[in-house]
């Protein structure tokens, strides 16, 4: 009889780790399928909008379209194809050199403040919880989470200025083959509609140009 229970017990342990090591199984399967799924539309983006920027760049006598297939230097080269934008009284300059350093800036400038803070807020909390002082160590916390949120902040406008600068510099280079609203909602749709760019510039890449492009 115990022998008999034994083995009752040795397979209900088998089922249930089996049935553990298939949802492990399933689990690494669909995380495999997403990571594709990512690397795919990646290289489809990367390859679409490197074609589309190369080919419209070389049919306005660019000399360096070659810029388009290279990583980073062509994000400098998709502004560039975009020309001076004009704001009312204001006029954006170089917008691909402006497009490639402000990630950049903004990372560094924003690490630096928060582990600055971080460090300062830290050794406030450290101190008051040596010296006894709980108030002073709540103070800290507080001042702490209040400059995170100052972070997220900042973050969040940051991210809607590149955005803005993106959709300015996609409506001027759409405008050179299409009139009206249309250049400005491709831009729109490209801002906010994954592969829509890149499949429109790869579109854009043969259609004759409504105005007369020089170098830019």
């Amino acid at each position: 009889m115990r022998s008999a229970y034994n083995h009752l017990f040795d397979y209900r342990y088998n089922y249930q780790l089996g049935g553990e090591e298939f949802a492990m199984t399933a689990l690494l399967g669909i995380w495999l399928l997403f990571l594709g799924a990512v690397i795919l539309v990646t290289i489809v983006n990367y390859v679409l909008a490197s074609i589309g920027l190369y080919s419209i760049g070389k049919r306005m006598g660019k000399q360096n379209a070659w810029l388009a297939f290279v990583p980073f230097a062509r994000t400098y080269f998709h502004g560039n194809l975009a020309g001076s934008i004009q704001l009312k009284n204001t006029t954006i300059k170089n917008p691909g050199l402006w497009k490639l350093i402000l990630p950049y800036v903004y990372s560094i400038g924003s690490s630096m403040m928060f582990m600055g803070v971080f460090v300062m807020v830290l050794f406030g909390i450290t101190g008051s919880v040596i010296s006894g002082n709980a108030f002073g160590a709540g103070i800290s916390f507080i001042a702490f989470i209040g400059i995170y949120a100052l972070v997220i902040i900042i973050s969040i406008l940051f991210m809607a200025v590149l955005q803005t600068l993106r959709i300015l510099i996609n409506k001027q280079i759409f405008g050179m083959f299409g009139n009206g609203n249309m250049p400005l909602i491709h831009s729109l749709l490209s801002a906010f509609i994954p592969l829509y760019e890149p499949i429109y510039l790869f579109i854009l890449r043969n259609k004759p140009f409504i105005t007369e492009k020089t170098e830019l």
